[in-house]
Parts: structure tokens; sequence; C-alpha cells
């Protein structure tokens, strides 16, 4: 759950001015107007059969029915060219200069459609032509009829193309077009990025500016979506990238086209697709321009800006720093958030609700960077400036916000458990889970309660394996009951909504019992430390089958080891028990177990957790080997012994 970004709330809950959405406008739909239009000129031309089946006319009245038809024809046609200048001339003067509403194949159909009734009834008109005598009314009513028909298409076309996010596209594919076919060899994409600034390339800039001028920024996001498209694609050619390259330069350019004329919606827009391309792009080249143009944008932004818009920006680009640190890793976004951070948080240009909503993000790059470091400073102030959150938003007033809050919290406090103190540290973010948890209706939230539980567990599994390496066992165990007491609903409401969650909960349910298991071992109480040491291999291997070994190879490489060392200790306790069968049993499960962990790190180069791992391996192959020396094996086939 994330909270509601307070930097784009006012007092009492209103949208500011500059980023109340524009209406929206209705839409045409050219299938449903060509539909009624096609409708209605059936219906006139049924009509007029059914009339002219019913009387017969003389040869005057045919002539006057089909001058008639001459000037109804003659009225569409020029409706039609009257309709196509005035509707050039008003979208010229509002969106700028562009290419014709029609391409010339369309005009040309549509020209026909009306010109040839009128082309009929003037040659029958005038040199009354045997061949047609007798059914030249219904043939001339027929054809005024596609006349009028060729109007409705041809008027619903041209109000369709002359929509902004029409006018738009057609840009788009023009600059695609004079990238993809352009003649000469394809060189390299640094000399290919003029092209974007051709005609198309300008005039596509121009309008971006006009709607952004006139307030329509609700085409401008709709485009974005377009100019994104190719950045993402795969780079098969110097040409595609250095379309790619121009796509990117034309997204920080419409941000600052928005911020210039208070579009924020297109701003923040543009920043969200720019980080889009900078985390999905296939080409580590866009990927990077597309990361550096997050920073050339601000800047570009910041000169439009006053003061409390441009604190409120710096929010908006924390925020998107962090999505980017949060999706690909890369440490410099997570830098440069921070940086964004403390600008934000030194600043008191925004009212009460604004400032919480800082406070909370601010928070969260802290608690990122602690994360990334082990830092006891970091941690320290996403606490201080979460705590500050909590005091306005409380949980009577804004439960929501609190139990955001709290749970934020909860994840810094774990942060901090790595650098100093860390009982009282795991104390206190179970605590902030669990209370995170409660705030939330599970009825209403139930996502939200269940993740929440689920840390609270594992905080309380990590203050658990504290107390066992701190030698207070029973402490240890009244932690772990605490975790194991949590894990059964989580795990019950994640099994079929979220394997990644589930294969979570269900590790750390397994690491608490292998704590118990350990405790009672230390005990010698030999059977209730058999049980939880059973339990702790069954969660272990719930959780890798709920991975996807090929997605995440190294994890189930990890919890292979788990296993393997689950199996060994059971080795060990069946051993102590004389329990032969079962110890070796036990123990041939935990050398398949490090072999199959070894493999995976092997193949992915990973040297220290290869290491680790036989070291496992060469444990349990001794106390194999004692097994053996002392003529405990039975009579089946038993696992090869595995070369260290």
């Amino acid at each position: 759950m994330k909270l509601l970004p307070a930097a784009l709330i006012r007092p009492n809950g209103q949208v500011s001015k500059a980023q109340a959405p524009k209406k929206a406008e209705p839409e045409i739909s050219t299938a449903a107007a060509a539909a009624l239009a096609l409708l209605a000129v059936a219906g006139v031309f049924i009509v007029g059969e059914a009339y002219l089946s019913r009387i017969i006319l003389t040869a005057d009245e045919r002539g006057a029915l089909l001058n008639t038809l001459l000037l109804c024809d003659v009225v569409v046609l020029g409706f039609a060219l009257l309709t196509t200048a005035l509707l050039g001339y008003f979208y010229s003067a509002r969106y700028g200069k562009h290419r014709g509403l029609l391409s010339p194949g369309r005009s040309a159909l549509f020209g026909a459609m009306m010109a040839l009734p009128i082309i009929y009834i003037a040659s029958d008109l005038a040199f009354k032509p045997e061949y047609f005598a007798g059914f030249e009314a219904e043939l001339a009513l027929g054809l005024s009829a596609m006349g009028i028909a060729g109007l409705a298409l041809c008027c619903t076309e041209m109000l369709e193309h002359a929509r902004p996010d029409r006018i738009l596209s057609r840009y788009l594919e023009e600059i695609r077009g004079q990238f993809m076919e352009r003649e000469g060899p394809a060189g390299p994409a640094a000399l290919q990025r003029p092209v974007f600034r051709g005609n198309s390339g300008l005039g596509l800039m121009a309008m971006i500016d006009r709607l952004c001028q006139r307030g329509d920024g609700e085409a401008v996001v709709r485009a974005l979506e377009e100019i994104k498209a190719p950045a993402l694609e795969p780079a098969k050619s110097a040409r595609s990238i250095a379309l790619a390259a121009s796509m990117v330069s034309l997204i920080g350019e419409t941000a600052a086209a928005g911020a210039k004329h208070g579009r924020h919606e297109v701003v923040y827009r543009a920043l969200d697709t720019l980080a889009d391309v900078a985390v999905s792009s296939p080409h580590d080249g866009t990927a990077s321009l597309a990361f550096r143009s997050l920073g050339g944008a601000f800047n570009a932004c910041c000169i439009d800006l006053d003061e409390r818009t441009l604190n409120r920006l710096e929010t908006k680009m924390m925020e998107t720093y962090t999505s980017v640190y949060d999706r690909t890793g890369r440490g410099e976004a997570l830098e440069l958030a921070a940086a964004m951070a403390e600008k934000a948080s030194a600043t008191r240009m925004f009212v009460t609700e604004e400032y919480d909503g800082v406070l909370y993000i601010s928070g969260g790059v802290y608690r990122r960077l602690a994360e990334a470091g082990d830092s006891e400073e970091y941690a320290n102030k996403a606490l201080m400036a979460l705590f500050e959150a909590l005091t306005a938003r409380t949980a009577e007033a804004s439960p929501l916000d609190h139990a955001c809050i709290k749970g934020e919290m909860g994840r810094a406090y774990l942060a901090l458990a790595k650098a100093k103190n860390p009982v009282k540290a795991y104390k206190s973010a179970a605590q902030a889970f669990e209370d995170a948890g409660r705030l939330l209706d599970a009825k209403i939230y139930p996502w939200d309660s269940a993740l929440y539980r689920g840390r609270a567990a594992g905080a309380y599994t990590f203050l658990a394996d504290e107390y066992c390496r701190s030698r207070r066992y029973d402490d240890a165990i009244q932690a772990a009951r605490s975790a194991l007491a949590l894990y059964p609903d989580v795990l019950k409401f994640f099994e079929k909504r979220s394997p990644e969650d589930y294969m979570e909960a269900s590790s750390n349910m397994g690491f608490a019992h292998t704590i118990v298991s350990e405790v009672y071992l230390k005990s010698r109480m030999f059977d209730l430390s058999l049980q939880h040491a059973a339990s702790a291999l069954n969660a272990y291997s719930s959780s890798a089958k709920a991975l996807d070994p090929k997605a995440m190879p190294e994890r189930y490489a990890f919890l292979k080891t788990c296993i393997g060392q689950t199996h060994a200790n059971m080795a060990e306790i069946h051993f102590r028990e004389k329990r032969y069968e079962s110890a070796i049993s036990a123990c041939d499960g935990a050398i398949a177990a490090y072999n199959e962990a070894i493999r995976i790190y092997d193949e992915r180069k990973k040297d220290k957790p290869a290491s680790a791992a036989r070291k496992h391996l060469k444990k349990a192959n001794d106390l194999f080997s004692t097994m053996m020396r002392i003529g405990v094996a039975d009579s089946k086939p038993l696992a090869p012994v595995a070369e260290i």
C-alpha cells in the first residue's frame, strides 16, 4: 500500500486549479456515425421508392424531380466543400498548420460519391439517353442517396481525424517513417537524430505546445503513451536506436511544454513515462538516456515554475527516482532521490497535509539508503521523518495513512536492526507491523492487512534468531511462537493470490521452526526438536515449489541449502536417538539438496554462496561416512557421496 501523495492535495481535499483535469470532450465514433448515416439514407431511398412505385409520373414531373435532385446534389457537394474549408481553417487556427484532414484516396472516394449523381442527372437532363428511359428517376434517387451517404461519411471522418490525438498520432507515424525508411546507409545513431527536427518533428512539438497552452492536456497525455512505444521496442538497427533516442528527447520537451503552460498533469505523466523507459527499455543506451533526461526535464521545468509548485515537483521527482531504484536497483537513482528529499524536507512552502506526505516519502527514501548501506544514520533519519508524519496522521483521523506510516516505520526498524541494537529494533519493527495490520480492516484491505501481518511474523522470526545467538533460549522460543501464530493466516491468504509473498512467508516460517528445533536440540529434547525440524522442512519445500527456479535461480538455490541443513539436523537427531536408517535417509536428502544448490551457484558463478554450500556438504558427507564406519547401513541402495 502506498500513501496518497499529499503533495498533490489541497486543504479539505480540493484539487488545485492548475492540476484539475479538464472535462473530457465527447468522442466521435466513426462506425456509429456511418451506421446512422447509412440508415438515414436507406430510409430516404425506401420512402422514395415506395412513393415512385405508387404513382405514374409524367415527363414534366420526372424532369422536375430530376432538377430537384440535381439541386440537392449540388447543395450536398457545396456543403461538403464548405465544411472541409471551415474545418481546415478552424483547426489550423487552433492547432497550427497540419496536413489535410483526409488522405488523397479518401478525398477522391468521397468526392466521387457526391459528384457522380450530379454528373448523371445533368447528363440525363441534357441528352435524355434512351437507355435509362423509364427508370431514370429511380436511378437518380439512388445516386443522390449515395451522395448524401458520402457527405455524412466525409464529415464524420474529417471530424474524427481533426481530433488532437489523431493529429498527434499522424505526426508520430511520419516521424517513424522518416527514421525507418530513410534512404542511405544506416550510420551511427547520433548522426540520425537530426531527422527529428524535420517538418513532422517541429509540427508535433508545435501541436503539443498549442494543446498545453489551450488547456487540452488529456490529448497530450494520451500521446505520451504512443511516444513511449518506440522507445520500448527492441533495438533492431541503428535507425531504431536513433528513433528511440528521439522519442526520449521528445518526452522531455513535452514535460517542459507542460510546465510552461501550467499543465502539471502533463509534466507528471512525462516524468512517469521517462521512468518507464529508463526501467523497461531493452537497450541500455536508451534506458540511460531516459534516466538522464529525468534530470534534464526537471531543470527545464524549473524555469517556468513558482517556488511552491517547484517544491511539489521536487516531491514528484523524489517519488520517481525511488520508483526507478526499486525496479532496477540503480544506486544513482537513490542518491538523487535523497538529494530531492533533503530539498523537500527543508522547505516550509507546503500546507500541513502536503508536508506530511513529503515526510512519509522522505522517510521511505532514507529507509532505502539505510538498507543499502546498513547505515544507522539514515535509519534514524527515516524514523525521525516518519514519527513527525505520524503525529499529524493520527489513527483516529486517518487510519489508512497511519497504517501506511506504521508499516514504513517497521521497515525502517528492520534496517536499523542491521546497524545497532537488533533486539530492540526487531521488537519495535514487529510492533509497528502488528499495529499497521490491526488498523486495516481485513474485509476492506485484505491484501495489505495480510502483508503487514506477514512482515510482523518475519520481524518476530528475526528477533527469535537474535535471542538464540545471545543464548536467551526462552525468549527465542517465545518470539518464534509469536511468529508461528501469525504465519498460517498469512499463508492461507497468499497461497493462491501471490506466489512471491507466499514463498517469502513460507520460507520465514521454516526459519522460525528451525530456530525452535535448534533450541530444543540444545536442550536435548529430541522429539520436539525433530517435530519442528520436520515442520521446517515442509515449509521450505512449499516455498521451493511456489518458486520458479528459472526466474529466481539464486533464491531457489538458497532454499535448497536450507532444505539440506534441515535434513542434516534431522539426520543428527536420528543418529543420536540411534534411528540409523532414518538418519541415513535424512543424510541422503541433505547431500542431494546441497549438490543441487552448488550446481546452480556454479552455473551463476556465485563463488561465495557456493563455498558455504560446499562446507555444509562436507559436514553431511562426514556424517554419512561416520554412519558407514559403524556399520549401520541397511541393504537398500544409498545415494552416492558427492565429491567435494
